[in-house]
């Protein structure tokens, strides 16, 4: 559990690291209103990036073109306020930019799991089934709870042309893209790492002096 906690506070303090950036996009579904549905072939824009809705691929591979997105706030994916449900329907999000990073809150609560990065394309069960590198970028997965039952985040790092993602019952949130160079996200995880020890032992320290 520990070590589950540790992992959780580097992911999201890189993605707090990198959201503070000047160059990183925040899309938080914030400008959108809670309600609204979007179909396969529809586009509409959020934090200044067009969205695609395009066809789902089921487990069998059977592609499926009658899914939908909308906007939620009960905070399945993990974060506050507006947030997006992925429902039998892949997002393709146009960046207008080459990215060096791109994180993610996510919500899983069952069926498949759909992930395109630069063409590269992805069907697995779970996210913590993802290949570790996918279309040339590496992939870091942290699951909160059971594969396939709840909460978790994403981070791509490594030179991301295109990105897509959808699922069956899939909430996504805080997607945060940004194109600091490659060196300076490594340098952040390292220093995110570094971090979460550092307080690990802190804590522990105060556990066996018997201060907590």
């Amino acid at each position: 559990m520990k070590t589950k906690k540790t992992m959780m506070f580097v992911i999201f303090l890189v993605m707090a690291l990198l959201v503070e950036n000047a160059d990183a996009v925040l899309i938080d579904f914030e400008d959108r209103t809670a309600g609204e549905s979007f179909d396969v072939g529809y586009t509409f824009i959020t934090s200044g990036v067009s969205v695609t809705g395009e066809q789902f691929q089921w487990s069998n591979t059977t592609w499926y073109s009658g899914g939908n997105a909308s906007i939620g706030t009960g905070g399945s994916a993990g974060g506050a306020d507006n947030e997006i449900n992925t429902n039998n329907i892949n997002l393709d999000f146009d960046f207008g930019v080459a990215l060096t990073s791109l994180s993610l809150q996510y919500g899983e609560y069952g069926g498949n799991i759909n992930l395109e990065i630069n063409g590269d394309f992805q069907n697995v069960e779970n996210f913590a089934d993802l290949p570790a590198n996918v279309g040339a970028t590496s992939i870091f997965v942290y699951d909160t709870n059971t594969p396939g039952q709840g909460k978790g985040a994403l981070i791509v790092i490594g030179t991301i042309n295109s990105f897509k993602i959808g699922g069956q019952e899939l909430w996504l949130d805080n997607i945060i893209a940004s194109a600091i160079p490659e060196p300076a996200i490594l340098t952040l995880l390292a220093l995110g790492s570094l971090i979460a020890l550092r307080r690990k032992t802190y804590t522990n320290c105060l556990t066996d002096r018997k201060i907590l």
